[in-house]
């Protein structure tokens, strides 16, 4: 595992380095007047610290972990495959029920099925969850919400 994650990093360095070079080729351009490659510099620039970072940290790392032969002995994959089908049930929902109907409905079982919440609590953070999001995405970014079959 650790030699994959060398691998993967080192592969990520590489495509950073490319990125840079290419997005320097393009024009930087400066904070307030940025050019065509100024996004894709600093995001390569980005992509590759954290790639070392992760490089760096697995080749510190030497300790094995004794006794943990299956990672994924201790998974509850019900909770799992809940998350995953709560997920896609919201996908096709989405557009149907609107925005904040259906963030409700899954914050709402994600709350009371995976963490077992008391009633109230489930329902006082999925309505404020809901909501908060909507006035950061909506009102704030004005980014276009579906608004479903309510019209909210």
């Amino acid at each position: 595992m650790e030699r994959f994650d060398r691998l993967s990093s080192l592969f990520w360095l590489i495509i950073s380095i490319i990125t840079c070079i290419h997005s320097y080729q393009l024009g930087l351009g400066s904070f307030q007047s940025p050019g065509p490659g100024f996004l894709f510099f600093w995001s390569g620039s980005v992509l590759g610290t954290l790639s070392i970072i992760i490089f760096l940290r697995n080749i510190k790392k030497k300790i094995l972990i004794e006794g943990q032969k299956n990672i994924f002995e201790n998974v509850k994959w019900i909770k799992v495959l809940s998350v995953i089908l709560s997920l896609i049930i919201y996908g096709l929902i989405l557009e149907w029920l609107g925005f904040l109907l259906s963030t409700i409905f899954l914050m709402a079982f994600l709350l009371f099925s995976i963490e077992s919440k008391k009633w109230y609590v489930v329902i006082f953070v999925s309505i404020l969850s809901s909501l908060l999001s909507y006035v950061l995405f909506e009102l704030c970014l004005k980014a276009r919400l579906p608004k479903g079959i309510l019209g909210i």
